[in-house]
C-alpha cells in the first residue's frame, strides 16, 4: 500500500485479521521467524471442525514487525525516511492434526524465507 495523498495514513486501520463472526481464535503468539518476528493465531471454525493456523506480519518502509501497535509506531521513522510503502503478509493453512503443531511449523519455515 501507497498512500495517494500526503493526508493518508501510511497505516490504515485494521481491526482484526479475521471474521470474528465465523471463526474463534484459539491462542495466538508472536514468535522469531528467522531475523523477523510473526504472530502466529490457531483459529477454529465457531460452526464446523475446521481449524486454521496464520501466520503474519507486517512491512512499514522497510522494517517489520508482528503487531499492529508497533506498525502504527513504525510510521514515523518510514514517513521521515522517505520510505513510505505498508504490506501485509498472511500465510494461512488448514490443519490436518488435532493440535495444529505440523502446520504451524511448517508456516513460521515459510516465513523466514519471505523478505
Amino acid at each position: 500500500y501507497y498512500p495517494q495523498s500526503a493526508g493518508e495514513r501510511l497505516v490504515p486501520y485494521i481491526a482484526r485479521q479475521f471474521d470474528s463472526q465465523f471463526w474463534l481464535l484459539e491462542s495466538s503468539a508472536v514468535v522469531a521467524a528467522g531475523e523477523k518476528n510473526v504472530r502466529v493465531e490457531s483459529l477454529r471454525q465457531k460452526s464446523g471442525l475446521k481449524r486454521v493456523v496464520q501466520v503474519q506480519w507486517f512491512d512499514v518502509g522497510g522494517k517489520t514487525t508482528a503487531t499492529v501497535t508497533r506498525a502504527k509506531l513504525l510510521q514515523v521513522p518510514a514517513v521521515l525516511s522517505g520510505k513510505q510503502y505498508f504490506s501485509v503478509f498472511t500465510l494461512q493453512a488448514e490443519c490436518t492434526q488435532r493440535d495444529c503443531q505440523e502446520v504451524r511449523q511448517t508456516l513460521v519455515r515459510l516465513s523466514e524465507s519471505i523478505q
